[in-house]
């Protein structure tokens, strides 16, 4: 698996409120009410459809490049972790879960960087990100 496939996985994983790492499975108990048309579906995503952001989430995806997230990242990834991210805290996950969670997309988004960010830079980039501009 390549990292582009495994980052989607991560990213679908967050989205879904269950991320399989290791073996051991992390699931949501209860339905998210951030549910809505505009959440990207994983059948999406697999054959590559490119979700339209409202408002929301495009200052969110302008966040992430202003905070040095390379602007290749396609419209249903940033969705996916916002959605994700945000689904995540109102559930009052530990942030620390959050990271490690985010950390294989993390580590391929660093390496896409040109080396100007680490994994765990992008990780907290992404949480932090989420925090102040989407959720």
């Amino acid at each position: 698996m390549d990292g582009k496939t495994s980052a989607i996985r991560v990213a679908i994983g967050l989205a879904a409120g269950s991320l399989t790492l290791g073996g051991c499975t992390v699931s949501d108990a209860g339905d998210s009410a951030q549910s809505s048309s505009t959440t990207p579906t994983a059948a999406a995503i697999a054959l590559g459809g490119e979700q339209p952001l409202d408002e929301r989430a495009q200052a969110y995806k302008d966040a992430l490049i202003a905070a040095g997230i390379p602007a290749g990242q396609s419209n249903s990834t940033t969705l996916v972790l916002g959605e994700g991210i945000c689904a995540r805290l109102a559930d009052a996950t530990p942030e620390q879960e959050i990271l490690a969670n985010l950390a294989p997309l993390a580590e391929y988004t660093a390496s896409t960087s040109q080396g100007t960010l680490d994994g765990d830079q992008v990780a907290r980039i992404y949480l932090e990100t989420a925090k102040s501009d989407y959720c």
